[in-house]
């Protein structure tokens, strides 16, 4: 088999090397790594042509769009995009598909099934092996291996062409012989061989180590308390996207003076309990799209007290249904959702959870069942459009988008900016209208 020469753009060295581990395990590949979008591009004019192309959307110096681009206008190669977003969030990949069948998008956090599945389309199996023996060993870079490894395996190393000898045997080991594995890497060996059976655990501890790296640089929360509950929020985040300490403080007040309301129904005080018991990503966008609702309802001029109280009762509300499943389905559309009657219906059923007495009962059961509506009328459950959504409807909906964009993208103000003008043209549409321009201001998007 000829070798696949890839280029893999990613600013995380990393992932760089969990990618090389992924392919170099299945394939005989040659790589090339770029830690931004100019060295990738650079990559590309000086060092190929390339049969493969991994790349990170967020990077600096030009992100994946733009390493995208011109690589389409250049040598179309086979194109793997990576991010914690949607791909439907960049507008550079609207042709993604069209103009290459082998293109791929794959979600973060990813499974290496999913990346060696879809890379053996693009070469499928000659019938020829990487190596004779293939089919019982992976072959490892030793000081990735090192690295990253903390599971017990069998290794091998190569003699001569089809001959193996094991230097590491489990033998009921919590973690592989590191001091042998480093004395062969002092030796200059680069490459072992392990069992295949431990692609898997291995694989498992690479992702445990990134993991482990991204939490200690991911923007920390803070806790606070709303009718004695304890709530995570990232304050930090908000206040670099542009949310001032002001407006989270007058936000709290009307957070807290919500929950006060909502524990004076023992029915609705139960359900909240349980439902903020999970402390998941349910209660946490929830939270995060009443910051973001507040900052846009000041902008827009509105009654904040009165119009806030529906908005964060709303929120807290809408998705109920859906705790007991799994909340993240929010995100999903219907086809795609494991439950897709349940996510359909989840707005009326969600309505019905808020309690009659409530003075903003009406105004906020409807923000609850047209939550899920869009500008263009592509929403559920009745397919209004920009006209016919209520206003406060409208804000709702415009700061939940914000604050998915912002939780899958560890509040990065640069890819909000970036979404925001991507959807400008359907959301600056009627009821939208002066909260979009509201965003325009808080998110400086005119500068």
């Amino acid at each position: 088999m000829n070798k696949i020469k890839v280029l893999i753009a990613d600013d995380e060295p990393m992932l760089q090397e969990i990618y090389s581990m992924i392919l170099e395990a299945e394939f005989n590949c040659e790589f090339v790594t770029a830690a931004n979008g100019n060295e990738a591009i650079e990559a590309i004019k000086t060092r190929g042509p390339f049969d493969l192309i991994l790349s990170d959307y967020k990077m600096p110096e030009a992100n994946g769009g733009t390493v995208y681009l011109f690589n389409k206008a250049h040598q179309n190669t086979p194109f793997i995009l990576f991010s914690g977003g949607f791909l439907q969030d960049f507008a550079e990949f609207s042709d993604f598909y069209q103009v290459n069948a082998h293109n791929a998008f794959l979600g973060k956090p990813f499974n290496e099934d999913d990346l060696i599945a879809h890379v053996k389309k693009i070469f499928p199996p000659s019938g020829e092996s990487l190596e004779k023996d293939q089919e019982k060993y992976i072959k490892v870079n030793l000081r990735h291996y090192i690295q990253y490894t903390s599971s017990a395996a069998e290794v091998y190393i190569k003699l001569a062409q089809d001959k193996f000898t094991k230097i590491i045997d489990t033998n009921n080991a919590d973690a592989p012989e590191k001091d042998l594995l480093l004395h062969y890497l002092d030796k200059g060996l680069e490459t072992i061989y392990v069992d295949k059976r431990y692609f898997t655990s291995l694989m498992k501890d690479a992702f445990a180590h990134l993991q482990e790296k991204l939490l200690e640089s991911k923007k920390k929360e803070g806790i606070i308390e709303f009718g004695g509950l304890p709530f995570k929020v990232c304050f930090e985040g908000l206040n670099e996207i542009g949310i001032p300490d002001f407006h989270i403080q007058y936000t709290n007040d009307m957070i807290n003076e919500t929950v006060n309301e909502i524990f004076k129904n023992e029915e609705a005080k139960e359900r909240f309990r349980s439902y903020c018991s999970m402390q998941g990503f349910a209660i946490g966008h929830s939270l995060v799209t009443m910051y973001i609702a507040a900052s846009i309802c000041h902008e827009s001029g509105l009654n904040f007290h009165h119009s806030m109280k529906k908005i964060c009762t709303a929120a807290f509300f809408h998705d109920f249904p859906l705790f007991e499943t799994d909340a993240s389905e929010d995100w999903l559309p219907i086809e795609k959702a494991k439950h897709p009657d349940h996510l359909f219906n989840h707005p009326t059923i969600a309505a019905s959870f808020v309690p009659k007495t409530s003075e903003l009962f009406e105004d906020t059961a409807r923000i609850i069942l047209e939550h899920h509506e869009r500008p263009g009328g592509n929403g559920y459950p009745k397919k209004l459009n920009s006209f016919s959504i209520a206003p406060l409807s409208c804000l709702f909906i415009l700061s939940e988008e914000i604050t998915f964009n912002l939780i899958r993208n560890d509040f990065d103000f640069e890819r909000l900016r970036d979404f925001l003008l991507n959807i400008k043209e359907e959301y600056s549409l009627g009821n939208f209208g002066k909260f979009f321009k509201a965003c325009e201001t808080i998110f400086e998007l005119n500068t």
